[in-house]
């Protein structure tokens, strides 16, 4: 499926006094929960988007041939566009707003090396929605003849959150069995630091918790910075702590 945007020329509205309004139409990419993010200065003309379906056929002996529709491949997108080198009147964010080429190189090179997932969500007059990527591939070249433009293109493939649930098997007083599977919470898009400073009132069980979801993870921090069981509750506010992965749960 190859769609396209076809509005570059409208993307910022005007309120009543010229000031300029937040854009109507946006490409926006951010990284761990939304805490960094950026939209794309400049709309691209066009967006590639690939989904194929995951049908089987079989053939049933007095009925004929039957589709299984299973679940589809994950998308791929695909654009491009360019970082403009200055503050050009065919922006798609406010003036203010804009920021050097070098900036969204570095994000971009930055969160693709993560190994976390971003999120990319694309508003226009025929596509509207939000999806977790991957970034794929990322190819850029400066434009010629423009002044120290950036042409790029960016590919991303959609990332899928894998929650396992928990199977719950239960017996009622009639001896009667009961499996059930619980909700899975939902996915934490945020990039598990790699190292906290203890502040007032902290233990190693509630950095635990906090940082790595499971405050039965205290071991683990204290095994990794070499603490020994009698400084466990006499360690100094301000001391920084190597945190391991996040847990998955």
């Amino acid at each position: 499926m190859f769609l396209s945007s076809g509005i570059e020329q409208t993307a910022v509205a005007k309120s009543e006094d010229g000031e300029n309004k937040e854009p109507l139409y946006r490409f926006t990419l951010s990284h761990n929960n939304g805490a960094e993010s950026f939209d794309f200065p400049v709309l691209p003309e066009s967006i590639e988007v690939q989904k194929k379906g995951r049908g089987q056929t079989y053939d049933i002996l007095g009925i004929g041939e039957i589709n299984i529709i299973q679940s589809g491949e994950l998308a791929e997108i695909s654009f491009e566009g360019v970082f403009p080198a200055r503050r050009v009147h065919y922006l798609s964010i406010n003036k203010d707003k804009w920021k050097s080429p070098s900036y969204y190189i570095q994000k971009i090179n930055q969160w693709q090396a993560s190994g976390h997932p971003s999120r990319l969500s694309v508003k226009t007059e025929t596509l509207d929605f939000t999806m977790a990527v991957s970034i794929e591939q990322f190819d850029r070249r400066e434009a010629a003849g423009e002044g120290g433009d950036i042409a790029f293109k960016l590919s991303f493939k959609e990332y899928k959150f894998y929650m396992a649930r928990r199977v719950i098997v239960d017996t009622n007083t009639q001896g009667e069995t009961k499996v059930s599977k619980d909700t899975p919470a939902r996915p934490d898009e945020r990039v598990p630091p790699k190292t906290y400073a203890l502040k007032k009132n902290d233990s190693l069980w509630s950095v635990a918790q906090s940082q790595l979801g499971d405050g039965s993870g205290w071991k683990e921090i204290m095994e990794l910075n070499k603490i020994s069981y009698d400084k466990v509750t006499k360690l100094p506010i301000g001391l920084v702590l190597r945190l391991p992965e996040r847990r998955k749960k």
